[in-house]
């Protein structure tokens, strides 16, 4: 028998799932030598053998080139759609704009055919959205509201606004202005930075892994009694409408909406927007 097609053989499907089937274990397959002695073998003429792996090594030379030139390939449309995008998104008129989405336009089912240019257009999405580029801008003018909401603010009694001065991050429309976070949210914080004591059965306690991306799930979670979460929800109380995201961790910046009224505890890996 010829070495390399013996290889060859024992990288076949037929191979594969033959040794997995008559594998022992539940969790860790084990091959054993008496099965490997009772594994029938096709077995052709030693030169046709010989010619056989010839002919694979051919065909596989080939299908490494083709790899090769889908890789390239690959590699070419993921930048061409970042050099589109980024035009895109940085445009300094409507005139280059216009030309800019005619270019991602044109050449749309070649460029969004992998999950890598998919995603990089997601964002694209995203960042044109808040440079007031996806719809036509509207007449009022949001530093009217906000004088207002200022107005009614201290009326009750909270802290006056501080003055915002920078320069642009980008260009924004004429009727747009930038603001500070802390001045439009509420509250912006974290949950409890020692993780409150664990009970069976109570209240849930909600962590990184609990924030999935859109969503809020519940059904895996340690619990805390009420007393417990009466004292952390003085500092921390997720309601309808507020946004929770993973501050801490691998999963950092995954966040999702509160959209159902449910009762939970949260830690310091999750922060309240």
């Amino acid at each position: 028998i010829y070495t390399d097609y013996l290889l060859m053989f024992m990288r076949t499907p037929y191979w594969i799932e033959t040794i997995h089937q008559g594998s022992m274990g539940t969790t860790v397959h084990t091959f054993t030598i008496s099965r490997a002695n009772e594994i029938p073998i096709p077995l052709p003429p030693l030169n046709e053998q010989k010619r056989i792996v010839a002919k694979v090594d051919e065909l596989m030379a080939r299908c490494d080139e083709l790899e090769e030139k889908q890789n390239k390939a690959r590699e070419c449309r993921v930048a061409l759609n970042k050099s589109a995008l980024h035009s895109l998104t940085s445009a300094s008129n409507a005139n280059d704009f216009s030309k800019s989405w005619r270019r991602v336009r044109d050449a749309f089912d070649f460029l969004y055919d992998t999950p890598e240019t998919i995603n990089d257009l997601r964002q694209a999405i995203l960042q044109l959205a808040v440079m007031g580029k996806l719809v036509e801008n509207g007449t009022g003018e949001v530093t009217r509201q906000i004088e207002k909401a200022h107005e009614e603010r201290l009326a009750i009694g909270k802290k006056p606004k501080a003055s915002y001065e920078a320069d642009p991050f980008f260009e924004i429309p004429d009727n747009w202005c930038w603001e500070k976070m802390d001045w439009l949210c509420k509250l912006i914080t974290d949950g409890e930075h020692s993780t409150p004591p664990r009970t069976e059965k109570g209240i849930p306690m909600g962590t990184a892994k609990n924030v999935r991306d859109g969503y809020i799930d519940l059904t895996n979670t340690d619990y805390v009694s009420k007393e417990t979460a009466q004292k952390c929800w003085k500092r921390c109380k997720p309601k309808i409408d507020d946004i929770l995201m993973v501050c801490v961790g691998a999963t950092t910046g995954r966040m999702s909406i509160v959209t159902e009224k449910e009762d939970y505890v949260l830690v310091r890996s999750v922060a309240l927007i």
